[in-house]
């Protein structure tokens, strides 16, 4: 049998000792650290939408209660030994993060992509810091190199108005976030942009106001999903997920 582990938590002493977990799961404690696992069978780690769903409910039912270093499914170790070593030896960097994330949820603002408005080819409408489209000519390699050259200038200014638009929104929620990141991190045509913010719980009802203040009749509706636990402001050890099996 492995150890899947599902989060890593903040408990005090007394907490630590009589946790209220969801069904199924058991907690080793070591310190004010706690981490939360249950006992599967090497075949059960095959992911099912059942099992991904059962595992998402029970991540997000320890992060309600709890400050919680969340993990995807599939990471796993051998033994409870193994789970007290990582306790031991990443105590410093897991309270470190859990000082980052204490207090907050994450939200994702998700971005639709720019209306293209100008030619019949649905090219975006030229501003004035675009750059010039080459007409062709009426040599073959020269028209190739050209039309190459055209599609990656009509990408980049996609590119630019996305992250543009990235930015306004960025700014109408400064001061409600602790942190946020952009996906991806490069957009590109027909890309549906995200940002994704790391918010006070005091401040989720302040921050939902200013996401839907933020949406624009030209640009696009704004749409806001959360609260999840901090999957993206929270770095689990890559080797315990690379032992997925």
């Amino acid at each position: 049998m492995k150890r899947l582990v599902h989060a890593v938590l903040r408990v005090d002493k007394d907490e630590g000792r009589d946790l209220v977990l969801p069904a199924g799961l058991r907690c080793l404690v070591s310190g004010d650290l706690a981490i939360a696992f249950c006992a599967v069978a090497v075949e059960a780690l095959t992911p099912t939408v059942p099992r991904l769903e059962t595992f998402a409910k029970a991540v997000a039912e320890l992060h309600r209660t709890h400050t919680t270093i969340p993990f995807r499914f599939g990471c796993t170790v051998e033994s409870d030994s193994q789970l007290e070593a990582l306790l031991r030896n990443h105590q410093v960097a897991w309270l470190s993060m859990l000082d980052r994330v204490e207090q907050c949820d994450e939200y994702s603002v998700h971005l639709p992509p720019h209306p293209e408005s100008s030619t019949h080819q649905g090219q975006p409408e030229g501003t004035p810091g675009d750059p010039q489209i080459i007409e062709p000519t009426d040599r073959p390699g020269t028209n190739y190199l050209m039309a190459r050259r055209n599609t990656l200038q009509r990408a980049s200014a996609v590119r630019n108005q996305a992250l543009a638009r990235a930015e306004q929104v960025r700014q109408a929620l400064d001061g409600l976030y602790r942190s946020y990141e952009i996906k991806p991190s490069i957009p590109g045509r027909e890309t549906l942009v995200t940002l994704v913010f790391l918010v006070p719980r005091a401040s989720s009802t302040a921050f939902l106001s200013a996401v839907q203040a933020a949406s624009h009749p030209v640009s696009g509706h704004l749409l806001a999903t959360g609260p999840w636990p901090p999957y993206h402001f929270t770095a689990p050890l890559s080797e315990l997920e690379s032992s997925a099996k």
